[in-house]
């Protein structure tokens, strides 16, 4: 969206990347840090977790990998074995890697303003 003059190819990209954020959208839930029982692995030392709550009020989060033909968020441990929640995630993974992010609603914000600045005669945008 940087891009001062894109092309229709380009702006038929970044619409379909904005409807992939807006229906991966998870809502009413919050990832919490919570303390815990000091950890030592070979990876790394831990001494909190990490906990999926259920909050009505909490913005929209996604995870960072998604199954494709599925759609469900999906996680791993270190044997590269697909797991679905982050609960079943190993707790060394689940505490050192940031499964969840809100940085894909910084793109839609930009995506409104990116709208607006384009041309309105862009078949693209409609």
């Amino acid at each position: 969206m940087d891009i001062k003059h894109p092309d229709e190819r380009v702006i038929k990209s970044v619409n379909a990347a904005m409807k992939w954020f807006e229906a991966s959208r998870i809502y009413n839930t919050v990832v919490k840090t919570v303390r815990a029982e000091k950890m030592d692995t070979p990876f790394r030392i831990s001494s909190s977790d990490r906990v999926v709550e259920t909050d009505s009020t909490a913005p929209p989060i996604w995870t960072r990998f998604y199954e494709l033909k599925t759609h469900r968020p999906l996680f791993c441990n270190r044997d590269s074995k697909v797991v679905y929640s982050l609960a079943e995630v190993e707790r060394e993974r689940r505490d050192g890697y940031a499964w969840y992010t809100y940085a894909p609603q910084k793109a839609l914000d930009a995506y409104s303003r990116w709208q607006k600045q384009l041309s309105k005669n862009s078949t693209a945008l409609k």
